[in-house]
């Protein structure tokens, strides 16, 4: 496994992909949306965004386990409730909202090129070094969970 895997802050790479969108906002074209339809369907998605980041969080604490993503190996519970009924990573989900809500702020069609960016590096570097250790730590519970929930939406 890549010394990438799990080792810097989902929120780091947020911003780090944010700074990127802001630089890309100078490449091409605008999208073509009214800038109020752009900023309400930010804000829409922004505060869903949140909204779901939060009930995650809330399911970690009331489990009893980490919220540390870094951490994964001191999970001491299997979280399928909630948000992680729609989600097998809504935290991230959230997160990658809050991209797409930046990019339509932007307004620049090539900062949608940020939420891809995050999708694939939380993915490779987050998401799956993270299912192999809950993967060995739940076994069969988490394979059938892997089963019902899908791993973004």
């Amino acid at each position: 496994m890549s010394t990438l895997n799990t080792r810097v802050p989902p929120p780091v790479i947020v911003v780090l992909v944010g700074l990127i969108m802001v630089g890309l906002t100078e490449v091409g074209p605008d999208l073509q949306l009214d800038r109020t339809l752009r900023w309400l369907l930010a804000t829409v998605i922004a505060a869903l965004g949140l909204a779901v980041m939060l009930v995650a969080a809330w399911s970690f604490r009331q489990a009893g386990t980490t919220l540390n993503p870094r951490a994964v190996e001191r999970t001491s519970a299997l979280v399928t409730t909630g948000a992680f009924t729609i989600s097998r990573n809504p935290m991230y989900l959230g997160m990658l909202a809050l991209t797409v809500a930046l990019a339509l702020v932007l307004g620049g069609i090539a900062a949608f090129l940020g939420p891809v960016l995050f999708w694939a590096y939380i993915t490779r570097f987050q998401i799956l070094p993270e299912e192999l250790v809950l993967a060995r730590r739940f076994g069969a519970e988490f394979d059938a969970y892997r089963e019902r929930v899908r791993r973004w939406l």
